[in-house]
């Protein structure tokens, strides 16, 4: 996870986040891939998600196919967080994974 320089997001301790994900496609039907699935869950337990506007990533994978993309967030830079990916908010049932920061 890296600290995006701009100014135009969050305030004191807030900071723009960019997380790079990368999601393959191991069904055998095409599925939607993006940022939707995606959130940041705060160590009090505040679920954030991403800052849309700086998001470029979505688009449908055929069977085996995958893309690359950066998710982004505005985080306090003083707390822990943890990347969850709940492919259920869009009908995929999948597991779900979750990683510490």
């Amino acid at each position: 996870m890296n600290i995006v320089k701009d100014d135009s997001y969050g305030q004191g301790n807030e900071k723009l986040f960019k997380i790079k994900v990368k999601m393959e496609n191991q069904s055998k039907e095409s599925i939607g891939a993006g940022a939707a699935p995606f959130y940041m869950k705060s160590d009090d337990g505040k679920n954030i998600s991403y800052v849309g506007e700086r998001n470029k990533f979505g688009q449908e994978l055929k069977p085996k196919q995958s893309v690359e993309g950066d998710i982004y967030y505005v985080l306090d830079s003083k707390k822990k967080y943890t990347f969850v990916y709940n492919p259920s908010a869009i009908g995929i049932s999948t597991k779900s994974m979750e990683k510490r920061f």
